[in-house]
């Protein structure tokens, strides 16, 4: 009796146990050649699933995990899984997790995140200790050691002294004390296989993801961020963003897979009412804790179809009424060109430099400034460019003050541009000190922006008009259209870059901008949300975007404005843009030209 046989392409001793026999074909990520060269192994979705089979028989196998969250999940790169609750996100990524551990325990790196502790073990690592000791009764033999009290399955033996902490499979809570840790600790770690699985990503700050780029630099380096996606301004939303922006995806009533703006990036968006339980007749769920139409019923009632936790919890569509919130869009930048360079004519230009002032970075705060330049471009139409953006370091010395660090600084910058002091504005809302260090150690020309003040007597650029009283007919002015003069910078950049006017901005510019809401206030004025909204929702401070909004308004005393007479793109009506009317009310007087 023959005492191998062949199985995908290699020969095997009978007596090995199958699930070793796809430990195997795992450790060589699914592929291999065997000693006659040829072409072994069945692809890495199809050995985890079968492991996954052989360790859990009880799991449920249906068109969501083995058509799509498997088979991409087994893919290196990052990926989202976002979608309704009881779809199985976690519970597949905590299987997918644990077989690559007890694949490859020397060399492997899990680390599982969650919110908090309690949100930690209740989800996620709940299923990953469940899976752990399920598995074990049916193959003892599994490598690792829980550690139940520090969320830890290590791959040394428990009774082994100096033993690694390193290869295993840990759990991380990204809050710990009231404030968010991150996983600063744990960026730098090195080794052959790492596996990041970020659960309720909705409510973490950004940071998680843009911590990402050294854990990455593993070769296989497999990152899975899951939850419900409430709107599009957040840490998931960033994770599953469309390569085109949100507002390139079509809805749909299926689920389905798409590329993200990240490099191998995909994601997985599950559809409530596309669920398995529904490809049953009406009362039947044979997939048990899969959503169905029992809970999409449920969450209908109490929340009515068309509100936001209803999709949050039971659609899982894209929450579209969310970018109509923001005061302008990534789709929109792209649309009108405002990242691309633009190829001047032969007029001359008008310089600036705006800043946006932070002391010591007070909040995390950052004192960003742009150079930039307004004229007509090659073929003749006016354009307002950014130059390279500067981030200004402060002082670090007891003898040299914030404030006087960054005039410094600024007047290096411009002096180098050509640029004149009466060129140069800042947000000056509370900044007296630096007003005195512009006026003391360069010059008193240099022009503040009251932020915090109300907005201006100047006709509004939205065009928006009186409909009713003595005003009927008449264009309101920008103090009855916005709350606050911020508001009324912030909506005058969204208006340059519908007006096909901005160039030169930064993919990270729009990114911070694109995140800021708004809404209306009394008296039907148009307000944005504060800094400190934004920090709530695990965002930075828009510091970027308002050094742009400071060179926009630069632009617009220095010559630019606005035209309400030209239609603009908005959410609710999309609008063309005659390219061919200036924007500018006068012709600037020039300072050079590149």
């Amino acid at each position: 009796m023959a005492t191998h046989y062949l199985k995908y392409g290699s020969l095997w001793p009978r007596k090995m146990d199958p699930l070793a026999i796809e430990f195997v074909a795992i450790q060589h990520m699914g592929k291999w050649k065997n000693k006659r060269g040829e072409k072994c192994g069945s692809g890495l979705a199809h050995h985890v699933m079968e492991a996954v089979r052989l360790m859990w028989p009880d799991t449920y196998w249906h068109k969501w995990n083995e058509k799509m969250i498997f088979p991409e999940l087994c893919k290196p790169g990052r990926l989202a899984i976002f979608g309704p609750s009881s779809t199985g996100k976690s519970l597949c990524f905590s299987q997918f997790a644990l077989t690559m551990f007890y694949a490859r325990p020397k060399g492997t790196t899990v680390i599982i995140s969650s919110t908090t502790l309690d949100a930690l073990k209740s989800r996620i690592w709940g299923y990953v200790t469940s899976f752990d000791k399920s598995a074990r009764k049916l193959y003892p033999w599994l490598p690792g050691s829980m550690i139940e009290s520090s969320q830890k399955l290590l791959a040394d033996p428990s009774t082994e002294e100096g033993r690694s902490f390193t290869d295993g499979v840990m759990g991380v809570a990204l809050k710990r004390g009231g404030t968010w840790q991150g996983m600063a600790d744990l960026v730098g770690r090195k080794n052959e296989v790492m596996i990041l699985g970020c659960d309720e990503l909705q409510f973490c700050p950004v940071s998680v993801i843009d911590s990402l780029a050294n854990l990455e630099s593993n070769e296989n380096c497999f990152a899975a961020f899951m939850g419900n996606l409430p709107d599009v301004h957040n840490s998931l939303a960033k994770a599953a963003e469309p390569k085109g922006g949100w507002e390139s995806l079509p809805d749909t009533e299926k689920s389905r897979i798409y590329e993200t703006k990240w490099f191998n990036g995909r994601a997985i968006q599950l559809i409530g009412t596309d669920s398995p339980n529904i490809d049953f007749p009406e009362g039947q769920e044979p997939y048990k804790n899969l959503i169905g139409r029992r809970y999409i019923e449920q969450c209908a009632h109490n929340y009515g179809r068309e509100s936001d936790k209803f999709n949050m919890f039971a659609s899982g569509k894209i929450p579209r009424s969310s970018l109509n919130r923001t005061v302008f869009t990534k789709s929109q930048s792209i649309k009108f060109h405002a990242m691309d360079p633009v190829t001047w004519g032969h007029h001359e230009l008008v310089r600036g430099y705006g800043i946006d002032a932070a002391y010591s970075g007070v909040g995390g705060d950052r004192t960003i400034g742009f150079p930039f330049a307004l004229g007509k471009d090659n073929t003749n139409q006016w354009r307002l460019w950014f130059g390279r953006m500067v981030t200004f370091m402060g002082s670090d010395s007891p003898k040299i003050t914030h404030a006087e660090a960054i005039v410094h600084q600024c007047k290096q910058e411009c002096d180098a541009a050509g640029i004149p002091p009466e060129h140069v504005f800042y947000d000056g809302t509370g900044r007296s000190e630096l007003t005195i260090a512009f006026a003391r150690l360069w010059s008193s020309k240099v022009i503040p922006l009251e932020f915090g003040g109300p907005a201006t007597d100047r006709p509004s650029f939205t065009g928006e008009k009186h409909f009713h009283g003595e005003q009927l007919g008449e264009v309101k002015t920008c103090r009855e259209a916005f709350d606050r003069f911020v508001s009324e910078l912030w909506f005058a950049s969204s208006y340059c870059i519908t007006s096909d006017q901005m160039r030169g901005i930064t993919e990270e510019a729009v990114e911070e901008g694109s995140q800021r809401k708004w809404e209306l206030v009394r008296g039907a004025k148009q307000c944005i949300e504060t800094k400190d909204d934004m920090k709530e929702r695990g965002l930075r401070s828009p510091d970027i975007w308002d050094s742009i909004v400071v060179c926009c308004e630069g632009a617009r005393r220095l010559g630019q404005a606005p035209d309400a007479s030209q239609d603009h793109e908005t959410d609710a009506q999309p609008a063309r843009t005659e390219a061919d009317q200036p924007l500018c009310h006068k012709e600037p007087a020039g300072t050079g030209r590149d």
